[in-house]
């Protein structure tokens, strides 16, 4: 066995599309080829890129005929067929993010490589999402994560071991509901890290872009998130508008993109704040880190019941303070700087969204703890793999 290389399954990487688990998946990767890994991921097909290649000193391999950022049959099989030519006897460690490498966990023999399932939700959680939208199509959508409650039960306890991104997480995991009974062998909590030279306070740049959008003395109100009807963006316009009542100066950069892209550009032009209101798109992390230094209040209303959102973290290391749907307080690392509001709420959003505002003018700045970093974060997941490792082989030796 060669404990030099990890082997890593992901339905989708940042080139599929950029969102918090496809980012802590590629961060996490580049933290373990810096403390000198090999690291291969083996993911769904990604247009425009072959069967094999590598990115940021990353191995890459797609599984063939397979849909994009989606599991299917051929996806199982394949990273079974990868697992088998290069991680069986050579791996120090199998990380699974999601379900991506159940159908490995389900195959597991006697190998002495540990096999270990990264957490972002449950399909408890995201039923219960759905139920709470009191929508008509998402109530018979969660009729799909129902038929995955019951297939998880027959891999989580295979794992070696689970890492839930935040004990909410946790929570939802070992819900009777959830393990039916089973559960991995261990269950930990690491905090999701995120890379804090790339997200840190930066008044040059800041400026600059201020004066590049014409903001220069205009409080600005931000959010990055995926354009999803879940992630509450259409209810922090709406938080928006009421905001304007009282600062009609404010303007709302919204960062990021999907599937609401359209719905929401026109419910921004039907309000008539085209001038007010700039869709920054999808953009790099370097950009979206510049942007968050633009705001100087971070919203985010999200309606689900999120994991551990990568942008709450990102704009606390930025040193914005936050206003955030009620639900994602508890996944707020200690802070002083936070608001939690009923995101079906305008009025109330918009009264902490001043309080905010207000607070900024003073200098008041949120920040996170050391232990939010993904340098941090790598570590506490190498400790694991050695220790299921060193565990493993006890066994194998008896």
């Amino acid at each position: 066995m060669n404990p030099e290389r990890i082997l890593i399954f992901s339905r989708a990487i940042p080139l599929h599309r950029i969102g918090g688990m496809e980012m802590l998946t590629w961060d996490l990767a580049k933290a373990f080829k810096k403390r000198g890994f090999e690291v291969i991921i083996g993911t769904s097909e990604v247009q425009g890129y072959g069967r094999k290649f590598e990115k940021d000193g990353i191995s890459i391999e797609t599984i063939p005929d397979t849909v994009s950022a989606r599991y299917c049959a051929n996806f199982w099989r394949g990273t079974l067929d990868i697992y088998e030519r290069e991680g069986r006897n050579t791996a120090a460690a199998v990380l699974s993010v999601s379900s991506a490498g159940r159908q490995i966990a389900l195959s597991r023999d006697s190998s002495e490589i540990p096999i270990v399932m990264q957490a972002h939700g449950t399909s408890l959680g995201e039923i219960i999402t759905k139920w709470r939208a009191r929508s008509i199509k998402e109530f018979a959508k969660s009729s799909r994560n129902i038929y995955w409650l019951w297939k998880d039960r027959l891999a989580i306890k295979k794992y070696d071991a689970a890492i839930c991104v935040s004990e909410s997480v946790r929570g939802e995991l070992m819900h009777p509901l959830s393990r039916l009974g089973s559960a991995p062998q261990e269950v930990v909590v690491i905090n999701n890290g995120i890379d804090t030279s790339v997200f840190r306070p930066d008044n040059p740049l800041r400026l600059a872009l201020r004066e590049k959008l014409h903001w220069s003395n205009d409080p600005v109100v931000v959010c990055s998130c995926r354009l999803h009807a879940e992630k509450g963006v259409a209810q922090l316009i709406r938080a928006f508008i009421a905001l304007l009542n009282a600062e009609p100066r404010a303007k709302l950069l919204l960062v990021g993109d999907g599937p609401e892209r359209e719905r929401l550009t026109l419910q921004v032009d039907q309000a008539g704040l085209g001038n007010k209101v700039h869709f920054a798109g999808a953009v790099s992390r370097e950009t979206v880190a510049a942007y968050l230094a633009v705001g100087d209040v971070f919203a985010f209303l999200s309606l689900r019941l999120e994991g551990a959102p990568l942008n709450l973290l990102e704009a606390l290391s930025v040193g914005k303070p936050c206003v955030l749907s009620r639900d994602l307080l508890d996944r707020v690392p200690g802070s002083d700087c936070v608001w939690g509001v009923d995101p079906s709420d305008p009025r109330a959003a918009a009264d902490a969204i001043l309080q905010a505002l207000e607070s900024a003018k003073f200098g008041r700045r949120a920040q996170l703890p050391q232990e939010f970093s993904i340098e941090h974060c790598a570590d506490r997941y190498l400790d694991l793999f050695s220790r299921l490792r060193k565990r493993k082989q006890n066994k194998s030796s008896l």
